[in-house]
């Protein structure tokens, strides 16, 4: 064999394999949508949650809000995006691969357990948001999640209200 054709070979071998890889890692998945027809819901409250800071939850919030629709991206998160982009050029026969895969997960009316797992992401959504209220978060213009199965957020009460539920702890609290 011309060893030209030898590295030709290996070199596509290589990327045969980062594709495969990369299609299984699916490293761009959100874990706030379900990708199939049988998605287990979250658990809504861990026994972690009380360990998080407010900002760590703010992030959380933040990234579900983008997830849903509920925002426009950062400039930073329009570079993670635009990086997404590229690698997912990069890697063109996995990502079509993986858009196929998400489109025939979410094709078809949304069946009984992807309906409980989008509500369990806004009840999760909830509950940090009310425990971000708890140690004094304040944000103006951020709402809690409506509970329903719909694939984008409708809010329902504002943090604002929320927080009259919570009243603000004694003593300094940062605003995150």
């Amino acid at each position: 064999m011309k060893p030209w054709l030898r590295r030709t070979l290996v070199i596509l071998a290589i990327y045969a394999l980062a594709n495969i890889a990369f299609f299984l890692a699916n490293p761009f998945a959100s874990p706030w949508h379900y990708r199939d027809h049988d998605p287990v819901p979250l658990e809504v409250e861990r026994l972690e949650d009380r360990q998080l800071s407010t900002g760590d939850i703010v992030e959380i919030l933040d990234e579900i809000d983008l997830a849903y629709g509920a925002r426009e991206p950062t400039a930073g998160e329009q570079v993670g995006q635009v990086t997404k982009l590229g690698v997912g050029l990069v890697f063109f026969p996995a990502t079509v691969a993986l858009i196929a895969q998400e489109f025939l997960g979410y094709m078809g009316p949304a069946t009984d357990a992807q309906q409980a797992f989008t509500i369990s992401v806004k009840k999760r959504y909830n509950h940090l948001a009310r425990l971000a209220v708890e140690r004094g978060y304040r944000v103006e213009g951020r709402f809690l999640f409506r509970i329903d199965a719909a694939l984008s957020k409708n809010n329902g009460i504002s943090l604002d209200e929320a927080r009259v539920a919570h009243p603000e702890p004694t003593g300094n609290s940062p605003n995150a």
